[in-house]
């Protein structure tokens, strides 16, 4: 949600996947935000392939309840009691960003997937950084359902060669976008991240 750069699609072979461990969250009640789901699950691999030869994957699972549902069209349809947003159309945003231990990123977000309904891909780098992308994101423009499972998975380029600050966080977090001049910007962001997770600094590793 800040500069937008283009999402490429870059196609890639895929040989050997290797399956990493999951994390989840889980709330009972709805103080992260309305459009938040109440539990989901997130995991990580390892594929070969890509612009530089090794994929580091990151996934997020999630499912809406109808008060989700209910709450998010009302975003979509700029009604009901959402002073965050000034009661304009907003749209669910689904955020994927690495947070490196040091100034040199060393993951590039390059593909993103989801079966979200119409969704809207942006890759972004926030400068001043490097030219590697650490954020990814998926804009919801189409109608959630209850009770689907839905999933949003980035690949990024790894990097990474064991030194110092090459390892980092990786954060998953649910908001809420307006379209902008060129781009969505966020109107709210839920209370945290519904993902930490700590990824490694040597290369395929997680």
């Amino acid at each position: 949600m800040k500069k937008i750069f283009l999402c490429i699609v870059i196609a890639f072979c895929v040989n050997n996947i290797v399956q990493a461990g999951t994390t989840s969250w889980s709330y009972s009640n709805y103080d992260q935000g309305t459009y938040v789901p109440l539990k989901g699950s997130f995991a990580e691999g390892l594929m070969s392939g890509g612009p530089s030869g090794t994929i580091y994957t990151t996934n997020v699972r999630f499912t809406f309840n109808t008060k989700n549902v209910a709450s998010i069209i009302e975003y979509n349809k700029g009604i009901g009691a959402h002073p965050d947003c000034n009661g304009e159309l907003s749209y669910l945003t689904v955020d994927m960003s690495a947070v490196p231990d040091a100034y040199d990123l060393e993951l590039d977000a390059y593909l993103v997937k989801s079966n979200l309904p119409n969704p809207k891909f942006d890759i972004e780098t926030d400068p001043p950084s490097d030219f590697d992308h650490e954020e990814s994101e998926t804009v919801v423009l189409g109608t959630v359902s209850s009770g689907k499972s839905y999933y949003m998975t980035t690949y990024w380029a790894d990097e990474r060669d064991g030194g110092t600050g090459d390892g980092g966080l990786l954060q998953v977090q649910f908001g809420m976008s307006q379209k902008g001049f060129s781009d969505y910007n966020t109107c709210i962001n839920s209370k945290d991240p519904q993902i930490v997770n700590r990824y490694g600094r040597s290369l395929g590793t997680y």
